[in-house]
């Protein structure tokens, strides 16, 4: 079944950043990492949920620099 479905510029921008920040996290899958933790019950994290958040941030910026 062909979806009819296309995205806004801003929703596209949005699935290119999650697929990229996805695959960092996706790298670091089955690594060893340190983990830390931010303020939070079992707020776990690591250095590639601080790089793919990076990534996130860094991209979205890219095409719209005010959000």
């Amino acid at each position: 079944m062909v979806s009819d479905f296309i995205p806004s510029p801003m929703t596209q921008v949005a699935i290119e950043a999650a697929l990229k920040a996805g695959a960092i996290l996706r790298a670091g899958y089955g690594t060893q990492y340190e983990i830390s933790f931010k303020p939070g019950v079992q707020n776990y994290v690591t250095e590639y949920d601080y790089a793919s958040e990076r990534c996130l941030i860094e991209y979205i910026k890219k095409y719209y620099p005010s959000h």
